[in-house]
């Protein structure tokens, strides 16, 4: 624990001098591309037995999903606007880089999630590093979630603190903290939370910079989104919602999937 607070604290520091001196916070390693928040934890590997429990964390990460429980998680992601448009709370929108942004991304979907796997691999390692032998992971996993990003949503003078920001990306790490206790699933819930961003950010629109950098592109600071919200509450915290059918979705996959593999 005392390693994984160091590992924070080297992070934030860090992240916040290259914020506050307009450095970029990602690097290109072996050709994938990681934030600063995703690579530094790396160093949890320090920690005596770390290699031999991420092969076990590894080794049980294996849930074989069917045909049902995918077409589940697709519903999930395109509920919202699907609903939205149909009871006219949602128009389709003519953002600025519609092609080389938002078509190309569909299209480069599996690239993106292929692209952005390892880091989000490390990150999750490092949370079940820290919370293995815990009997509440959820907290643990919480804390350290948000205290890993603090610095991209917390700025130096809390005066120009950006809440609405702040509510979002919290909202993110509860709903994905909750996915990493229940599934335990390294690969699995990282495709989740991927999904789950990409898709928003492509559907809704973004202002949160540095998630558009990691999960769409780094040279965008914004995206409109396809659909434009007629109010804009839901504009704004369509992710939120989105994630509370996702975080359905995902706990019916799972419990189909753990009914598949009871003996008749």
């Amino acid at each position: 624990m005392i390693l994984a607070l160091i590992i924070v604290l080297l992070v934030n520091s860090l992240g916040l001098f290259l914020r506050l001196n307009d450095y970029d916070r990602f690097f290109i390693l072996f050709g994938f591309r990681f934030h600063l928040s995703t690579i530094l934890p790396l160093l949890i590997f320090f920690k005596k037995n770390s290699f031999s429990d991420a092969k076990e964390f590894f080794l049980n990460s294996k849930i074989k999903f069917g045909f049902l429980i995918f077409i589940l998680i697709l519903l999930a992601v395109a509920l919202v606007p699907a609903v939205l448009y149909l009871f006219n709370l949602a128009k389709i929108s003519d953002p600025d880089f519609m092609y080389e942004l938002g078509f190309s991304s569909i299209f480069d979907f599996p690239v993106y999630l292929i692209w952005n796997l390892p880091q989000l691999i490390i990150l999750n390692l490092f949370l079940f590093l820290i919370a293995k032998n815990l009997r509440f992971q959820f907290p643990v996993i919480l804390i350290f979630l948000f205290l890993l990003f603090a610095y991209e949503i917390i700025p130096a003078d809390l005066k120009n603190i950006d809440y609405q920001n702040l509510i979002i990306y919290s909202g993110i790490i509860v709903f994905y903290s909750v996915i990493l206790s229940i599934s335990k699933n390294i690969i699995l819930s990282a495709s989740v939370l991927f999904t789950l961003i990409w898709s928003n950010i492509l559907i809704s629109g973004s202002k949160i910079d540095f998630l558009i950098k990691i999960f769409i592109a780094k040279n965008y600071n914004e995206w409109e989104g396809f659909f434009k919200l007629k109010f804009d509450f839901l504009n704004d915290y369509s992710i939120l919602i989105q994630s509370f059918i996702l975080l359905i979705s995902f706990l019916t996959a799972l419990l189909l999937n753990s009914k598949n593999k009871q003996p008749e």
